[in-house]
């Protein structure tokens, strides 16, 4: 997959802001708790940690103002966001997560239990180095990305179903699209749940 310049990068970061813009917090809340919850059940995410179980640090990656750990309890969170809005800061100021403002290609990752990449690729600089670096931190990836989609200005990069198979194997899975789909995708996408092995 192509590296885009920063330059690019900076231009489908700011059209891809206008579209979360018109929300307030309550409402922008609702519609992700929805999605979120869609998500969970996809990749086997257990929301609330049982409580004598040891919690899990959770990396989340390109949350814009919505991070689905603030649907969750039990765990300790880091959040990649390179353009972090007062609606995320506000909101996980109330959470034990910590934000890292800057790109994943250019962050220095902790190392994690989990990560957690849901529409996010299609907004990224480089992908070879996204996924490395991500696997190299995270004894867990989980995943749910749109495939075959169209170029624009707010999308820079595309992917296939095979271009996920060769960089998670045989844990990929296919959305097909789905019209009916509410709050959720109605593109098809690839998902799954990787583990270092």
């Amino acid at each position: 997959m192509p590296i885009i310049t920063k330059e690019r990068w900076n231009e489908a970061q700011k059209a891809e802001r206008e579209f979360h813009n018109d929300e307030s917090l309550e409402s922008a809340i609702d519609h992700y708790q929805n999605s979120y919850n869609q998500y969970f059940d996809y990749l086997n995410i257990d929301k609330i940690k049982p409580i004598n179980s040891e919690s899990k640090l959770i990396l989340e990656v390109g949350c814009a103002d919505i991070p689905s750990l603030t649907f969750c309890d039990g765990y300790e969170g880091i959040i990649i966001e390179p353009m972090p809005s007062p609606f995320l800061e506000k909101l996980i100021s109330n959470f034990p997560i910590l934000l890292i403002k800057d790109t994943v290609e250019n962050a220095e990752i902790p190392f994690v239990d989990e990560a957690w990449i849901f529409n996010v690729m299609q907004h990224i600089i480089d992908p070879e180095l996204f996924i490395s670096k991500i696997k190299h931190s995270a004894n867990t990836i989980r995943f749910f990305e749109p495939i075959n989609t169209d170029y624009n200005v707010c999308h820079p990069q595309s992917y296939t179903l095979e271009f996920f198979k060769d960089h998670f194997g045989d844990c990929v899975k296919h959305y097909p699209h789905n019209d009916k789909a509410v709050n959720f995708h109605e593109w098809e996408c690839a998902y799954g749940v990787w583990n270092k092995s």
